[in-house]
């Protein structure tokens, strides 16, 4: 009996950390609806990418994530729920586990982790988004995973466009973090207006404005430019579209989004990065694609060897060391540096011609993976749980 015919749904549940884990359930769930089109989605937490997944079917959607494994389980039962996935949320994927819930775990960042770092080393499927290198922190945390499958990279596509050379967009993804709750108002203040006069400068006349912001977040100086400036949080369908058609994205470097522009080969430039993992992510993109169009802080902002050291206690240290740098910077001695650094990097994508690194290095068809995996579960549910969920699949070598 197919799934389709069960009526079994899934639960699905994705990391408060920027808005990258919002658009992988986005691609794995378009992947699984293209596979199967019969699925039944609910959603736990998720707060910070509900705008990114507004476009989806989505049967039930819960604020927060019961943290009683009883009321957890009445939950799932009332849903018929048969399998769990999360992205980057290792505490949602624990108790689903122990609830009884076979959950898919995919972890999007596998260079970020150290031995400090918690993971949930025994779930059901662990999806880990493949990358060119590994630094030497990582290799403990990864060896311990129980039932690992490396996956290509985990981004959705919509069709080419005709390219809008007079229009950028400029993203500055969600903002929030766990440990950043309120959001990043200083690397606003210290990218926007920079980024805004880099376009004037550049020739665009009209600027798209995404990410986790609203208009009274824009600089004080928007009546001194010469741009039509639009501000949008936008579900993943119309955000892929506009990078389909944007003569060019200035992006703070958040890894799902560069793998989206470099599936639509769309002109690139990286921002100085707002947190860890956008370090890594914008090094990933200066080695596979072009270092002159990424844009970091020098070393006399942000010294990369005291980041290093403080982030083998784990993500969160690494994480306080940049946001005290970023934090104790005057943005108007900022600004001028920033300015010329943006303008030449604009002026450097019209001698790229290859857009396409990232995903020519990770690959595309990872959310068609993370689906197989996670139909593996629901088609194991649909004949017979057996005693211990996890003991449904085999680890990949």
């Amino acid at each position: 009996m197919m799934i389709a015919e069960l009526g079994k749904s899934v639960v699905l549940c994705g990391v408060d950390f920027g808005w990258g884990s919002a658009g992988k359930l986005c691609a794995i769930m378009r992947s699984c609806r293209r596979l199967r089109p019969v699925q039944r989605f609910v959603i736990f937490g998720t707060k910070l990418g509900r705008t990114v997944l507004s476009g989806e079917p989505i049967e039930a959607w819960y604020t927060d994530s019961p943290e009683d494994c009883s009321e957890l389980r009445e939950l799932l039962d009332r849903h018929d729920v048969a399998a769990g996935l999360v992205v980057l949320d290792p505490r949602a994927a624990d108790i689903l586990e122990t609830a009884g819930c076979p959950t898919v775990f995919v972890d999007s960042l596998p260079y970020l982790w150290t031995e400090a770092d918690s993971l949930p080393f025994d779930v059901t499927a662990y999806c880990a988004q493949m990358c060119p290198a590994l630094p030497q922190p990582a290799w403990a945390p990864l060896r311990r995973i129980a039932r690992l499958h490396w996956v290509e990279g985990i981004n959705a596509t919509v069709p080419l466009r005709p390219r809008n050379r007079e229009l950028a967009v400029l993203n500055v993804g969600g903002l929030h973090s766990p440990a950043n709750p309120e959001g990043n108002p200083n690397y606003l203040r210290l990218v926007l207006e920079p980024a805004l006069r880099a376009c004037e400068a550049t020739g665009f006349r009209t600027v798209h404005l995404c990410g986790n912001i609203r208009p009274s977040d824009l600089p004080s100086v928007m009546d001194d430019l010469s741009l039509t400036v639009r501000v949008d949080t936008l579900p993943q369908e119309d955000f892929l579209k506009l990078l389909a058609e944007t003569g060019l994205l200035m992006t703070s470097p958040g890894l799902t989004t560069l793998l989206e522009a470099s599936a639509h080969r769309t002109p690139t430039v990286c921002l100085p990065a707002q947190n860890l993992s956008q370090i890594f992510n914008g090094d990933r993109f200066a080695s596979s694609v072009d270092a002159e169009c990424r844009v970091g802080w020098p070393p006399t902002i942000l010294d990369w060897s005291e980041v290093e050291r403080a982030r083998l206690a784990g993500e969160y240290a690494g994480l306080a060391v940049i946001y005290k740098a970023l934090d104790r910077l005057d943005p108007r001695a900022v600004h001028p540096w920033l300015i010329d650094q943006l303008i030449a990097a604009i002026r450097h994508t019209t001698t790229v011609t290859q857009w396409d690194g990232l995903t020519t290095d990770a690959g595309t068809l990872g959310a068609d993976q993370i689906a197989t995996v996670l139909f593996d579960l629901l088609d194991q549910a649909g004949r017979s749980m057996p005693r211990d969920p996890r003991d449904v699949l085999v680890a990949d070598s």
